[in-house]
């Protein structure tokens, strides 16, 4: 077990984000991926191919009363959509209230900065049943720093999402270390469970619609005059995979200059693909498109995403989408690839679907290999719905109120959280106990709003 509480400290995030901005210029962003992956195995060595019996992975626990809860794992304080998949777990747990122990790593390359659930992480994975909200490539990271004896005697689950249709055969071994694997959509169960060695359940993440906005349009620079779309994306999600220069071009197909509208691109991470970065900025020319670099608090994330007027996402592909379903969940057009993660909340009667083919990949980017299929999506159809959105404005405000309905309903804390309940009593069976802990030895149960969860803080 290892403190890191010192790579928190926002000086030295930024020496690394400029030491790793330096090492981009000089090997570019496949140069980067293959660096990176390569730092992996060799970091992990001492873990890497260790089989899971060695580790006594849930030894002990057949026939043997669990102590009802759940330990989260994962990049809990971090930013970015694998951190946000691990908060809304916390979400939905915590409204089923059923105890948990929140397990913080500071894992991800991106700062440290949401303190949602910061304070409520301490020292101890006390429960029988671990959620190890880390994605298989990041596994021999987490085990690394974690140590095996984490997951030692206990009931192993994984909470793993994946872009694209076919799972990378390379990362085989991982599901080794796992009783089961959790993951949020039908797309991402249909990569997984064909060659998982183990059961897949889909476990949807919980999205909420959050307060109401603190910031205005003013605080981000945008006009309170125009109809504005906005779109979000991190550089290190693959610049190629998330697609803005598609938003870009079918913004400036739909819209001429001179009208009231703008499009807003937010992103964060562009030092580390300075190529790509530039080749936004100059399809962003001449155009009333704002471009936003930067990291923003979750909270001025949300107040962005309530100031636009509909969003969208032309995506290549996506395991779940959590800005659709964001955007959706207050009552926003939005409009997106009708391909990959995020059907499993968008439909025809919530949302303005873009139409596109499949195209393999011909060459690498970052994880996603050469070989695989994902979505190119129809640009003009996209400048067709845009336009649509902003022409007839009280019928994409009605298809927007039927997506937030959608979105409060199927993915309501309380809904999911009850999966995850149910669940984890199966589990509790399974094993031949009931899931049940004798009043005495079982924490009273949080109520959903005051937890008592009790976590692991500075792993990293």
């Amino acid at each position: 077990m290892r403190n890191n509480q010192f790579m928190n400290k926002p000086f030295f995030w930024l020496f690394c984000q400029k030491m790793k901005r330096l090492f981009c210029l000089m090997v570019g962003e496949r140069g980067f991926y293959v660096a990176y992956e390569l730092f992996e195995r060799l970091a992990t060595f001492r873990v890497r191919g260790v089989p899971s019996s060695q580790h006594g992975v849930g030894n002990g626990l057949v026939g043997k009363r669990l102590r009802f809860g759940l330990n989260i794992a994962g990049t809990i304080t971090a930013e970015g959509g694998v951190s946000e998949g691990v908060r809304a777990t916390i979400l939905a747990t915590r409204a089923a209230a059923v105890p948990y122990a929140l397990n913080n790593f500071s894992m991800s390359r991106s700062p440290n900065t949401d303190e949602a659930y910061a304070d409520q992480c301490v020292d101890d994975n006390v429960y029988d049943i671990n959620l190890v909200h880390i994605n298989a490539n990041k596994l021999w990271r987490f085990l690394n720093h974690a140590g095996p004896d984490y997951l030692k005697g206990k009931y192993n689950i994984g909470f793993w999402s994946w872009e694209l249709s076919v799972f990378p055969n390379k990362w085989q071994d991982r599901f080794s270390y796992f009783h089961e694997i959790w993951t949020p959509s039908s797309f991402c169960l249909e990569a997984l469970a064909p060659v998982s060695p183990v059961k897949v359940f889909k476990m949807p993440y919980a999205v909420e619609a959050g307060a109401s906005p603190k910031c205005s349009r003013r605080h981000f620079g945008i006009s309170d005059e125009k109809f504005v779309f906005l779109f979000l994306f991190d550089f290190y999600s693959a610049f190629e995979r998330k697609n803005p220069l598609a938003v870009v071009n079918a913004f400036k197909r739909a819209f001429s200059p001179h009208e009231p509208v703008s499009l807003v691109v937010k992103f964060y991470n562009a030092e580390m693909n300075p190529r790509d970065h530039g080749r936004l900025r100059k399809a962003a020319t001449g155009s009333s498109v704002t471009l936003l670099d930067g990291y923003l608090p979750r909270d001025e994330t949300h107040d962005l995403l309530a100031c636009c007027d509909a969003y969208v996402s032309l995506h290549r592909a996506e395991g779940f989408g959590f800005t659709m379903a964001e955007a959706m969940a207050l009552g926003k057009p939005v409009i997106a690839t009708n391909y990959s993660g995020n059907t499993e909340f968008m439909n025809s009667d919530n949302s303005f679907l873009v139409s596109y083919r499949l195209k393999e990949l011909e060459r690498d980017f970052g994880l996603y290999e050469k070989g695989h299929v994902w979505a190119d999506p129809d640009v003009d159809d996209a400048a067709r719905w845009m336009r649509h959105v902003y022409d007839k404005r009280e019928a994409a405000q009605e298809v927007g109120r039927r997506a937030a309905d959608y979105i409060r309903t199927a993915h309501a804390p309380s809904s999911v959280g009850r999966l995850i309940e149910a669940r984890l009593r199966e589990i509790g069976k399974g094993l031949g106990a009931s899931g049940e802990a004798s009043e005495a030895s079982r924490p009273a149960a949080p109520a959903c709003d005051d937890p008592v969860p009790v976590g692991l803080q500075g792993r990293l």
